[in-house]
């Protein structure tokens, strides 16, 4: 089986900078101590946002490897297209309105 997830994931997180994976639940104790609470729930949570560093290179690029709009697929996506789509018996794409490009090029192949 071969799920590739074009978009990235909101599972697992990544520096923008050094692409340096960084543990999931690390990420989410910096988000609740370092990001304010825009709807009052934690009391906790500090009055102001301040960055979350990169444990590897020490940039403020930490976040969840999604895609944003504008920003490169990740080169699974262009491997697998290249090398894997011309052998599939079936594929399934799920999730898309298959107007934006490149990967609404994978359907046409």
């Amino acid at each position: 089986d071969l799920i590739v997830p074009v978009h990235g994931s909101l599972g697992a997180v990544a520096c923008e900078w050094c692409k340096a994976p960084m543990d999931f639940d690390e990420f989410c104790e910096e988000v609740r101590t370092k990001v304010k609470d825009i709807y009052d729930v934690d009391e906790s949570a500090p009055t102001e946002s301040t960055n979350i560093a990169c444990p590897s290179c020490g940039k403020a690029g930490v976040k969840p490897t999604t895609v944003l709009y504008g920003s490169s697929l990740p080169e699974a996506f262009f491997e697998h297209f290249e090398r894997d789509v011309p052998t599939f018996d079936l594929l399934i794409i799920a999730g898309t309105s298959l107007t934006v490009g490149p990967a609404n090029q994978v359907a046409a192949q």
